[in-house]
């Protein structure tokens, strides 16, 4: 970092502790997510603007979202406009699924930081992966610098949102190096959403104007069964899709066979090889963008790797194949593994080539699902927990 650099964001450190002297009103919460407005951000939002009249609730984030948000119905602002920065500096709480970051790092000195983070899963992240901007750096001048940089990573979240005690002890508190009373084990937004009765989320995906959703929804209705392929993102953005041996025209004969659909519906970070040509009377790619707790409670198979989404499909109690075909190389060059992979789904099948994961889908009624209560124990009401800081 350059010196200006350095002098530039000693200054705006300043502002984070001068935002402590703002009164914040506990009735008063803004939200925000580190990739717009979805996951668990979005859908606990959503809830308590719905419900919760006694709170005033605000999307903070980039105008983009803000936008988008405000079409919507819900009320929300651009961080940098003087009306967001005013409601950052005077709220209570943040709400967010990443950091402080997701909103207003350097205006949020004094507010409770409430962390409903992303995702329930296997991969090392911030403190615990070693590829991680967030690792721990070397030498006073070294960490000095970091913490400028990133500054949004040292400063713990006040509350933790958990799916289960063991993936509290194995998973979360480790990954912000919090202790264990400041994780609660508690049910997921998105995954609360999800487990609503199918009439409730085709009148809120009506309700949002989501009509790519509707539309595929119509589609997976026509058909006896949908299958849905969610492959997680690659850091090294390596062309995966290719690598996994995916035949799409012999597997559209066999799902026109049997009448089933195949959606491939990749990570929003993916970068897509444009010579990709997936799309077939049977086989359908999705935008990336699209919403996947819309789509998940239709279909009747997930098909993943190492994304959370195979462990929130599990919820839905419906079987679940794990298509690892890149694992090592997954392991060395994206991600490590915080949990042993086989720990964490060790009833769900796994197939690492192509022609097994044709073999287990000749096979789709036979597939049972899979138990997770090592992984979802919701115990607590997160409404109350939160009040409670």
């Amino acid at each position: 970092m350059k010196v200006i650099g350095i002098v530039f964001r000693s200054v705006a450190l300043l502002c984070y502790q001068l935002s402590r002297l703002f009164p914040r009103k506990r009735s008063q919460w803004v939200f925000g997510g580190a990739t717009g407005f979805n996951n668990n951000s979005k859908y606990f939002f959503i809830d308590v603007v719905e419900n919760h009249p006694e709170i005033k609730a605000y999307w903070i984030g980039d105008r983009k979202n803000t936008t988008l948000v405000r079409k919507l119905g819900y009320p929300a602002y651009y961080r940098f406009s003087l009306k967001g920065l005013w409601l950052c500096l005077t709220s209570k709480y943040y709400v967010v699924d990443h950091t402080q970051g997701c909103i207003d790092f350097w205006t949020s000195g004094g507010a409770k930081i409430i962390n409903l983070w992303h995702g329930v899963g296997w991969k090392a992240c911030l403190w615990n992966n070693p590829m991680h901007a967030a690792y721990k750096k070397k030498g006073w001048w070294a960490n000095y610098v970091h913490k400028l940089h990133y500054p949004h990573l040292y400063y713990k979240p006040d509350l933790l949102l958990s799916s289960s005690p063991y993936m509290t002890e194995h998973f979360f508190a480790p990954m912000f190096e919090l202790p264990h009373e400041k994780c609660i084990e508690s049910e997921y937004p998105r995954c609360e959403f999800m487990l609503k009765p199918q009439e409730y989320i085709l009148d809120h995906i009506h309700q949002m104007g989501a009509s790519e959703s509707e539309h595929l929804i119509g589609t997976i209705k026509k058909h006896k069964r949908t299958i849905l392929y969610a492959p997680t993102y690659r850091d090294a953005q390596y062309n995966f899709i290719a690598e996994s041996g995916l035949d799409f025209d012999d597997l559209n004969a066999f799902l026109e066979e049997h009448d089933y659909l195949f959606l491939l519906k990749c990570h929003p970070s993916t970068r897509i090889n444009p010579n990709l040509q997936v799309n077939r009377s049977h086989v359908m790619m999705l935008d990336k963008y699209i919403d996947s707790y819309h789509i998940m409670p239709f279909a009747d198979v997930l098909i993943s790797d190492y994304s959370s989404i195979a462990l929130d499909f599990m919820r839905l109690n419906r079987p679940l194949i794990l298509f690892p075909f890149d694992k090592e190389q997954y392991n060395n060059g994206s991600r490590v593994f915080q949990i042993e992979y086989d720990e964490l789904v060790e009833e769900v099948p796994q197939v690492r080539t192509y022609q097994e994961l044709k073999g287990l889908l000749a096979r789709i009624d036979e597939l049972k699902p899979a138990n997770y209560s090592k992984l979802w124990k919701p115990s607590k009401d997160l409404m109350q927990a939160i009040l409670k800081v």
